[in-house]
């Protein structure tokens, strides 16, 4: 009796630029929880997913931030920012 390597299908990749049924494209809207922005390990990952959505037209992102300081200048600009208090 042997071990069995299971290997998922892949899954087709989605255009998100243009609906398949759709004469007016909508950009997807995408609410990014970057209060950990700053804080080290997952801040970094934030940061980067971040970088990725820029000059993306077919996302639209919001993020929501525990506040609107110096770290988030160069952000404010492209993207909604939505302060909040909680941690």
């Amino acid at each position: 009796m042997g071990l069995e390597l299971h290997v998922p299908p892949q899954r087709p990749k989605v255009d998100l630029t243009t609906p398949p049924d759709s004469k007016v494209t909508r950009p997807l809207r995408v609410l990014l929880d970057a209060r950990k922005l700053g804080d080290g390990g997952i801040g970094v990952y934030i940061e980067n997913l971040i970088e990725g959505f820029r000059g993306n037209s077919a996302i639209e992102l919001t993020l929501l931030v525990r506040s609107t300081a110096a770290l988030l200048t160069r952000w404010q600009r492209e993207f909604q920012c939505i302060e909040s208090a909680a941690r």
